[in-house]
């Protein structure tokens, strides 16, 4: 085929002519190639997993992804990507760099590794979140962190760069390995030690000029989870050990979601399970009997006792109890420290040594608080349940003083103003529109966005001078907003695995369309059929697709199964009705399955992908 080289703007720009394009209508239908060589599957390294051959009626969206070689794990909570699943990762990345361009952000990487000075330096290694952090040392005896997030890093770099606030606004990201040291990795790709993340860093003037960024980056979110068509739900959240004040999640629904989501039937209002809010409660959703809870708090050094209302419904009360007999992110706002993962907190509390203040001092330094759910606004004209609860929670702070042996002077008890502890259901009301009409749904989180402000570069020194006073300096307002690329992978295949196998969207499928020819086609044909599906997509769309042949040695039904199981988006099979000019056009996602006639199939083809 001969290629036109033209030169503009200094440039060398490549053409291809296409004799499909050319028969018959001259060389005016030159077009520009945009599409790499066709790839052949002979090529490419598919090895099998390990045991049992692929079944996805069984197997999970994880399972099927190591069975059919798109990564290999290789310890507890780590992962090769092989071929395939670089190509799925490499695909989200080109389009996290559209979508990033489209805001003015530039890209840079990041070194894995981060010095804990300055961890140190930002207060954030610290408490419970430095459990989680994979710490080295050099042999000069420095300490390291092999960094789950950047903020230290990239605060620390614009505090030695940026001075002015000319030099603002400022927009940075990187795609890299981030590293955290999970207690039980789980789930595959979805809670790994090792993972792969996007990081967008914003530096702007002041609070004003921050937020104002903020929405445009959810804006491009938005644009990003888009490019899926997949539903997905954008819901307010807590900012954690982050820091900040203001956050969004990116969240889809899935069963095997980790998080749940709290959305409204009626109105807009969507929160995390963290930070939802709870409307006036319905008296007819409780009974007259009243329950009690156990958690812990301060390290154990509080055992908290919950006198609430207890659900009778059985449909809410599975609905709860997968959580918690009471909405513990409510109680946090008193206990901060709280802890509800012990499955049986009075023993694990009574087995906590005490402490003393100095040598001989045997106070002990541990209380009990109960919380107490607002029954009586609950349960109106029925004093005799309140005084039951009280009663009941007399009787049981008495016996376990007894049970854990601690004198009644050496335990402190708090009587905590009425605090709606009540846990969120399934019709729960909505704190905005006041109906019932609250919906849980079990969430998988693969996008959250932060307004920091001034959390790391103010005591991390990243300053500029002010805009209004030249002798003053002011930090600087920052935000920080992550998608976990590796996240997506597993639970998008998680999440569109049918009974047949993966079901790739377009926006990320490892090939977009799979050739898969007979026997008896010749490679002429295979080639013709190539290019033409090429030519005709290019006139119409901005990005060609990601075609394949599958020209293994193996027979036709197996190269059908294996399209199936891999979840290709679009099949076109050369058969046995290829010596009469036909050929069959497949899609899953859209149902449909369709001969069509030679010079038909890239249009045919064409419509499929717009639909995807």
């Amino acid at each position: 085929m001969p290629k036109l080289w033209a030169r503009r703007i200094g440039l060398a720009t490549q053409f291809q002519l296409n004799r499909h394009q050319l028969k018959g209508r001259g060389l005016c239908f030159i077009t520009r190639t945009y599409h790499d060589e066709t790839t052949y599957l002979s090529r490419v390294w598919l090895p099998g997993g390990k045991g049992t051959n692929p079944d996805p009626k069984r197997d999970d969206g994880h399972t099927l992804l190591q069975k059919l070689g798109f990564l290999q794990q290789t310890h507890s909570g780590v992962f090769h990507l092989l071929p395939l699943g670089l190509r799925v990762q490499n695909k989200l990345e080109r389009l996290i760099d559209k979508h990033m361009s489209s805001i003015g952000a530039n890209k840079l990487s990041l070194s894995s590794i981060s010095n804990e000075s300055l961890w140190r330096d930002s207060g954030r290694l610290l408490g419970n979140s430095s459990s989680e952090l994979l710490r080295l040392k050099s042999r000069a005896g420095d300490g390291f962190i092999l960094s789950p997030t950047h903020e230290e890093e990239i605060t620390s770099l614009v505090a030695g760069s940026v001075q002015s606030s000319k030099e603002l606004p400022l927009r940075l990201y990187q795609i890299g390995r981030k590293y955290r040291d999970e207690r039980r990795p789980r789930q595959g790709l979805l809670r790994a030690r090792e993972f792969l993340m996007k990081d967008l860093y914003t530096f702007d003037v002041d609070e004003e000029s921050a937020l104002r960024t903020y929405h445009s980056v959810r804006n491009a979110y938005r644009a990003f989870f888009q490019e899926f068509k997949l539903p997905f739900l954008e819901a307010e959240a807590d900012s954690g050990a982050m820091g900040g004040n203001y956050s969004h999640e990116f969240q889809y629904c899935t069963s095997m979601g980790e998080d749940h989501v709290v959305s409204c039937a009626n109105c807009s209002y969507v929160a995390n399970e963290e930070l939802v809010e709870v409307g006036n409660p319905v008296e007819e959703s409780r009974d007259q009997q009243g329950s009690l809870s156990f958690a812990l708090d301060d390290n154990a050094k509080t055992l908290v006792l919950v006198a609430h209302p207890r659900l009778y419904s059985e449909q809410a009360e599975t609905s709860a109890g997968r959580r918690s007999s009471f909405n513990a992110h409510a109680l946090r706002k008193l206990f901060p420290l709280l802890d509800t993962s012990q499955e049986d907190p009075v023993s694990h509390f009574s087995n906590q040594p005490p402490e003393v203040d100095s040598p001989g001092d045997e106070s002990v330094s541990r209380s009990l608080s109960r919380i107490d759910l607002k029954i009586r606004t609950l349960h109106c004209g029925n004093p005799l349940h309140r005084r039951a609860a009280d009663a009941r929670a007399a009787e049981l702070k008495t016996e376990l003083q007894r049970k854990l042996d601690i004198p009644v002077e050496h335990c402190e008890y708090r009587e905590l103003p009425d605090t709606n502890v009540s846990p969120i259901t399934n019709g729960s009301t909505c704190p905005r529109c006041q109906g019932p009409s609250l919906k849980i749904q079990p969430t998988v989180e693969l996008g959250h966005t932060f307004h920091l402000g001034t959390r790391y570069t103010q005591p991390l020194g990243a300053l500029i001078t002010s805009p209004f006073d030249n002798s003053k300096k002011v930090p600087i307002s920052m935000g920080c907003h992550g998608i976990g690329l590796s996240r997506m992978i597993g639970a998008i295949a998680c999440i569109l695995k049918d009974n047949v196998g993966l079901n790739w969207p377009v926006a990320m499928s490892p090939f977009d369309v799979v050739v898969i020819p007979g026997e008896a086609v010749s490679k002429d044909d295979v080639e013709d059929m190539c290019e033409q599906i090429y030519t005709f997509i290019e006139c119409d769309v901005a990005r060609l697709p990601d075609l394949c042949v599958d020209d293994r040695d193996e027979t036709l039904p197996t190269k059908l199964r294996d399209a199936d199981l891999r979840g290709y988006p679009v099949i076109v099979v050369m058969g046995r009705r290829w010596k009469e000019g036909m050929a069959e056009v497949q899609c899953r996602r859209l149902g449909s399955k369709e001969h069509v006639l030679e010079n038909e199939v890239a249009g045919t083809v064409r419509d499929c992908l717009a639909k995807l």
